[in-house]
């Protein structure tokens, strides 16, 4: 009987430690293989820069103010703390109320810094693995900034 109870609670173990994170892809410009990623995996750190990828990094993400949080990690994604046009995107442990980690996704489907006037930009639309993402000024019609989920 003791057998038995130590293995039913070892199987529960193991099917609640091998659930997948749920969280939402986001995919360039509606582009069905580039998204918004971290890389290399499996374990991201402070400070580690966030590119354009193979769609494989799940964000939890809502619409109106957000975090951006790896799915699996709980990370944060980060604008640094003098943003401008240019600064490279980060990760970073996630902390309340901080303004680099406040983010709003539009109604025009971009991802911008809360009343900071940025958006998550891709340098010059290059499509390319490992192009490093960036914040810019948010502009109507600038697809580089233009996401989807």
């Amino acid at each position: 009987m003791i057998f038995n109870t130590w293995s039913l609670l070892l199987a529960a173990v193991t099917l609640v430690s091998a659930q997948t994170p749920s969280g939402s892809l986001i995919h360039f410009n509606g582009s069905p293989d580039k998204c918004l990623s971290v890389f290399p995996q499996p374990r991201p750190s402070n400070g580690q820069e966030v590119q354009l990828q193979g769609c494989s990094q799940l964000w939890k993400i809502n619409r109106g103010p957000t975090k951006l949080i790896t799915a699996d990690h709980n990370m944060c994604l980060d604008a640094g703390s003098s943003p401008t046009n240019g600064t490279k995107l980060k990760l970073w442990d996630c902390y309340d109320n901080l303004p680099a980690q406040s983010w709003y996704f539009t109604d025009d489907n971009r991802i911008a810094l809360k009343d900071q006037g940025f958006c998550i930009d891709l340098p010059d639309g290059k499509q390319t693995d490992g192009q490093v993402l960036q914040i810019w000024a948010c502009s109507t019609g600038n697809t580089n900034q233009v996401w989807t989920l």
